[in-house]
Formats: structure tokens, sequence, C-alpha cells
């Protein structure tokens, strides 16, 4: 298993572009293709079913450019859960796992959480989910935007050591086990992977952005109302002929077997616009029924949240029908 990947890393809290207190860790672990993050953050302040939209981060210059990777809930006992994705095709990006240099989590009331692996700073401000930026590859950060105290002192591997009380149990007992994964295709990797942005950001360089990409939508693309609140509005049911459309203007929407097998049960799929946490973070839906089997499915394709929907005579007696869900730029 040359794929096989696991470590942990410690959450901080991130305040006027300031890295504060730690709040918890997510545990990452990458086999077979498929790479699973599960969260636990000691935050109690948020809203119960809050959601925290999830961005893996990649480095470009001084940019922290985000994939999409899911949506957090907050729950009664703090935030916990836990997310899937091709770990290749980080959130159907171009980018694999060994390209993001961290995580970012956006939440309600300008929370921030974030945690990197690479040992460069994070600088909030500076993350974008603007495609335009990729035209600014090599997506590796150049040398000289590497801080000159890091650059000239790499920091040695810390040695194992028990996680303080805000960041969980049993949180230092794989944060070193990195180490385990094997590199014999990694460079390989890079090189496809490098072609593949550098084809990205070609692609990319004449799309307008995300809000322009979005009114376009809503001009062209019928307009249903499946909620009862306003937590995902202006949604539109998008068709399976639309996909090719949307991803030929910048949208990351990607095809699987999920999202197939939801279109053909119920003959639409579904975007819309979050009104809570990160400004302009639009959705893309599947639907389908809350049950331990499609929780799993779901997951597995990154479509981590359920929104149940008002009940319809095309869904009575399906209940709990409603929409799997995950961000999209």
């Amino acid at each position: 298993m040359s794929d096989y990947k696991r470590f942990v890393a410690y959450l901080y809290e991130y305040q006027n572009q300031a890295k504060g207190e730690n709040r918890g860790f997510v545990r990452v672990e990458a086999r077979n293709g498929t790479c699973q993050m599960g969260f636990q953050l000691k935050v109690f302040s948020l809203p119960e079913g809050a959601p925290l939209n999830v961005y893996g981060f990649v480095r470009i210059r001084k940019s922290l450019f985000g994939v999409p990777i899911g949506i957090l809930h907050a729950g009664r006992n703090g935030i916990s859960g836990r997310l899937m994705t091709p770990s290749v095709h980080i959130g159907d990006s171009g980018f694999s796992l060994n390209e993001l240099g961290g995580l970012i989590l956006f939440g309600p009331e300008n929370r921030i959480y974030a945690t990197q692996w690479d040992d460069i700073p994070i600088q909030p401000g500076h993350f974008t989910t603007d495609t335009a930026i990729l035209q600014e590859s090599p997506v590796q950060q150049e040398v000289s935007d590497v801080p000159e105290e890091i650059r000239d002192n790499p920091p040695e591997p810390a040695p194992d050591e028990k996680t303080d009380s805000a960041g969980g149990a049993q949180a230092a007992e794989e944060t070193h086990s990195a180490g385990e994964s094997q590199p014999s295709d990694e460079t390989h990797s890079a090189e496809e992977l490098h072609i593949a942005s550098v084809e990205a950001a070609e692609a990319a360089s004449a799309l307008p952005s995300p809000a322009d990409r979005w009114q376009a939508l809503l001009d062209s693309s019928p307009h249903i109302h499946p909620f009862d609140d306003d937590e995902i509005t202006e949604c539109l049911k998008i068709d399976l002929k639309d996909l090719p459309y949307l991803r030929k203007n910048g949208w990351q929407i990607g095809s699987n077997q999920f999202l197939l097998h939801g279109f053909y049960n119920y003959h639409h799929l579904l975007m819309g616009r979050l009104t809570t946490g990160r400004e302009n973070t639009f959705v893309f839906g599947v639907p389908g029924i809350f049950d331990v089997k499609e929780q799993f499915m779901a997951g597995m394709f990154g479509f981590s949240a359920f929104k149940p929907a008002r009940t319809t005579s095309e869904t009575a007696g399906m209940s709990p029908f409603g929409y799997w869900y995950r961000p999209v730029q």
C-alpha cells in the first residue's frame, strides 16, 4: 500500500490573523486512494448545528488556495465528525493530500480554526478560493516566500508528546506516524499533479469570479424551494447534462457513482448558497434519504452533510428525504 499515510495535526483558533489557543485535533488517514479526516474540537460556544466549512489549502506564492473538503456541524459536546475524500483528487480538485499545506475551518461569527503540517505559519487573510490564482503556477511556494528563520533553520521533527487538555486524549499516539508512508511513487505523482495544476491554471485564467459565475447560473437554471428554512437559499435544479457546462465554467464538480445513483432515483441535482459561515459558500447537493448505508456512501464521495427537505407528493413516504451536500467553488 504505497499510498498509506497516517498522522494527527492540532487545530488552533485564529483571531485577528493571530494564532491562538489549541482547540483540538484532526486525525488524517489515507489508504487505497481514500482519505479520512476525523475531527475533535473542544468548542462549546457555537450554536448547536452551526456549520463549519472545511478547506484544505495549497500554498501558491503567498496565498492559501482553498480546496473544499466538506462541512462539519457544531454539537452539544463540541465539534466532531469525519470527512472522506479521494486522497489524490482532494475535494474533486487536481491536488493530492501530499500537496496540501494544512486545513482551515470557517465557522459563524468569524470563527477560524486551522492547522498546518508544512511548518510555515498560517495567515488566514491570505486565504482565497478564486481559481484565477492557479495561473500563478507552479503550485509549490517559492523559496523566497518562506520565512527566513524557517528557510535557514528547518525545524527538526518534534519528539512524541502527550496532548494538552485542549487537544483531546489519544491525539499524540500517531502524531509522527506519517513516516510510515512509502515514498516510492511520490516523485512520479508530484510530476503528474504539477502538470494537472498547470492545465487547471490555463483553464481558469479566463474565468470570472465565483460570485459572477453564480449569478450567471441563477439567470439560466430553474429555481426550486426544497427546504423549510433559509440555511441554504437560491436553490437551483441541475441536470446531469449540465455538469460538463459547470466544470467548463470553473465549478469543481465531478461525476461519481453516488451522484449518479441520486440523479437516476430523483431525476435532478441541486446547487444552492449557504447563508451561514463563510460568505459566498456555494453547495452542490445530491438527493437521497438519511440512513446508515447511504451516509457511508455519501461520505466516501465527499458529501458529508445532510439537510432534510420538506415533504412533497414526490417524496411522501420516503422520509427522511433530503440532500447530501458539499461546498463547491
